[in-house]
């Protein structure tokens, strides 16, 4: 039988941005599994699908998006970017999307990360979303 499994991310009725992002995943029969990203709040959100960054460590998994930057006179500036590399997409409330991204057998704990600042310079959702 196939099924999504939710990650129950808030009970209050007022919802951060973070808490208006489910993260599931869905086993295939070889044992990968693929993750998917619904949007559980009551308003358009945008989120970063593909070519961001899956750093391991032990067993745990982040998906990220990276940052790039420049030093001028001596200061780091982030630079705000195009974010079509990323394949964003807007999801309605309820709707779900997938990640370019496949887990493999036995991943360990798994989140997906966009940061506050780059959320904001880039009119993205930001927050962290972890599945267990």
């Amino acid at each position: 039988m196939k099924y999504l499994i939710p990650l129950v991310l808030s009970l209050f009725s007022g919802m951060s941005q973070a808490e208006s992002l489910a993260l599931f995943n869905y086993p295939d029969m070889f044992g990968e599994s693929r993750l998917y990203l619904k949007n559980i709040g009551d308003s358009k959100i945008t989120v970063l699908t593909e070519n961001l960054v899956q750093t391991s460590v032990e067993s745990s998994i982040e998906i990220q998006a990276p940052y790039t930057f420049v030093k001028v006179e001596g200061e780091t500036i982030k630079l705000k970017q195009s974010i079509v590399k990323y394949s964003p997409v807007e999801l309605n409330p309820g709707e779900i999307t997938f990640l370019n991204s496949m887990l493999p057998k036995n991943a360990g704990n798994v989140s997906y990360s966009i940061s506050k600042e780059f959320g904001e310079i880039h009119g993205t959702w930001s927050g962290t979303v972890k599945l267990k």
